[in-house]
């Protein structure tokens, strides 16, 4: 499967962030922000309505990022800060380019077949196990591939439910992987799921300075 070095390192950066426990509940540090800029300012994260980027579990550095974006009433420890619309974890990944990367928008196929694949479905398990994994759905959603998994528990982070709801995406020139994962005893429905996951894509790009394709 031929498919862009730089979007399987997005997926290698959500497995290393997330087998380190950046997904347990840690005490926040810092202040606490609804927007969060790495890769010097080139994107800038934004989560849809009610979450807040816990910087504790945040990562920033010259060769990707990664954040977490939770409930703010959870991140800031204040019962009274704003919810979003269903209880989720939201974690992003952004890397650079890699030499002679094409946009997402030219490779639609070649992820809709990886993605479904045996080494793909590993890629999505936190334990590298192709068999947690179930691809319920995926495709594009104009120039964003979307895609909706079911993960085993022994495969995705603690405190999370089977359901999530992933989408690859270019900001300028940058790859941004995003996942949104329902939470162990909450629920979340495959309508609400996708619909938080293209808040953030829409909400992300609208806060991201415009960069050269």
């Amino acid at each position: 499967m031929v498919l862009s070095s730089n979007i399987r390192h997005c997926f290698t950066l959500i497995a290393a962030f997330c087998l380190s426990g950046c997904l347990a509940a840690t005490p926040p540090s810092g202040p606490q922000v609804d927007r969060y800029p790495v890769l010097g300012g080139s994107v800038v994260v934004e989560g849809p309505a009610g979450f807040c980027i816990d910087r504790s579990a945040t990562r920033n550095g010259a060769g990707g990022a990664f954040v977490l974006l939770a409930s703010c009433a959870s991140v800031r420890r204040n019962d009274d800060a704003p919810r979003p619309v269903a209880p989720a974890l939201i974690s992003v990944t952004v890397t650079a380019p890699g030499p002679n990367d094409p946009p997402v928008f030219d490779q639609m196929s070649r992820l809709d077949a990886y993605f479904r694949s045996q080494v793909g479905r590993a890629a999505l398990s936190q334990d590298g196990d192709s068999t947690d994994v179930q691809i319920a759905d995926s495709g594009p959603r104009s120039d964003v591939f979307t895609l909706h998994a079911r993960v085993a528990a022994k495969g995705r982070p603690e405190g999370t439910g089977a359901d999530q709801w992933r989408a690859v995406f270019n900001v300028g020139d940058r790859l941004i992987s995003a996942a949104v994962m329902e939470t162990a005893d909450r629920p979340v429905s495959n309508a609400l799921g996708q619909s938080m996951l293209m808040e953030l894509v829409a909400r992300t790009r609208a806060a991201s300075p415009v960069a050269p394709q």
